[in-house]
């Protein structure tokens, strides 16, 4: 994850937007590279908390976001033009992540309180911040740490 994701900021000098708007970055064959890539971080990410929930009748609720997080890598690379379906796919992808996080170690949710801060913060004065535009990926960032954190506690 963090590999690519630095080669990314190296690119282009700044954080991305989001981690899926980085599939826009890549242009005919290498677009596949993005979507192997997030294939395999969605299913080393999930499969685990898959295996975790099962355990307890409940798998399919970490195998909903591993589908979903699928489509947003499959979808580039089959229709460019419908980026909002893409989008779409990634914002429930994201939510059910954390639905599986409820389950597996609730306390992990609390690191969502410093999205909450960092809203506050950008709604209190009006100076630019470092952030300004990335609260999709810093939100992106949240639910890949609150689900690697819930799996591995």
């Amino acid at each position: 994850m963090a590999s690519f994701i630095g080669a990314a900021i190296w690119k282009e000098r700044e954080l991305p937007d989001s981690i899926s708007s980085l599939v826009w970055l890549f242009t005919g064959k290498w677009r596949w590279v993005w979507s192997l890539w997030l294939l395999a971080v969605a299913i080393t990410t999930l499969a685990p908390a898959i295996d975790r929930l099962d355990a307890k009748g409940l798998g399919a609720i970490a195998f909903a976001p591993m589908v979903l997080l699928a489509f947003v890598a499959a979808w580039p690379l089959f229709d460019e033009d419908h980026e909002h379906v893409h989008n779409i796919f990634g914002i429930a992808a994201g939510a059910f992540s954390q639905v599986a996080v409820a389950f597996l170690s609730p306390w992990w949710l609390f690191l969502w309180l410093l999205f909450v801060v960092m809203l506050a913060d950008a709604y209190v004065g009006g100076k630019k911040r470092w952030y300004d535009g990335k609260e999709v990926f810093i939100a992106e960032m949240l639910c890949w740490l609150t689900v690697t954190g819930a799996v591995l506690l």
